[in-house]
């Protein structure tokens, strides 16, 4: 979703794990509030799950899934929002996109075939 104006810092998170990536985004918000931000880009999407404000992310959670998890806070000192996600990169990546967009354009459910995508291993 895009916000016309928006101030955005992307961090990605390494961590010494075979498979999951953290990330972070920085927002600077007009009235500091993502929710309706959220509630407009999310709600009817089938392989996001939002935490909400506050909400604890943490690669296993997400392991050998499609699912992104989403949480956010206020930061205080400056006030920026941060909004974090949690996916299983080795599922969630380019391959299950494809896979989502042909699934898109032949108008079949978005999901068909996802679950075959994300290898067991590591």
């Amino acid at each position: 979703m895009a916000v016309v104006g928006a101030t955005v810092l992307f961090a990605p998170r390494l961590l010494p794990v075979a498979r999951g990536l953290l990330t972070a985004c920085y927002l600077e918000l007009a009235d500091g509030d993502p929710r309706p931000l959220r509630r407009e880009a999310y709600d009817t999407e089938p392989f996001v799950r939002l935490l909400g404000e506050g909400g604890v992310l943490e690669p296993r959670d997400v392991r050998r899934t499609n699912m992104t998890e989403i949480g956010w806070r206020r930061d205080e000192a400056t006030g920026r929002v941060v909004v974090m996600s949690a996916i299983d990169d080795l599922g969630k990546g380019a391959a299950g996109q494809a896979v989502r967009n042909l699934n898109c354009m032949r108008g079949m459910d978005e999901g068909a075939g996802i679950g075959s995508l994300v290898p067991a291993l590591p």
